[in-house]
């Protein structure tokens, strides 16, 4: 597995008082969990539309990938590419 991408430290100045700031490398975060066999079940990569059981016109939203936005982005990629 790969390891986990190191925070880095930043030290900012506002008014006078110095605040440190931890982050890390995005590419290497989306890098980590993708490389991390533990997290592939969990993943996400197309849209799903959730009913309510036995309410099959009753639509649940609970997460990103189950609302209309990644239905109509999905469109737009496969449309106009």
């Amino acid at each position: 597995m790969p390891p986990r991408p190191k925070f880095h430290r930043h030290d900012v100045t506002i008014g006078g008082e110095t605040f440190s700031m931890y982050s890390r490398d995005v590419v290497e975060c989306i890098k980590a969990l993708y490389g991390d066999a533990r997290f592939a079940r969990h993943m996400k990569h197309r849209p799903e539309r959730h009913f309510k059981e036995g309410q099959p016109r009753e639509r649940i939203y609970h997460d990103m990938y189950t609302g209309d936005w990644w239905w109509e982005l999905q469109v737009s990629k496969t449309v106009y590419g």
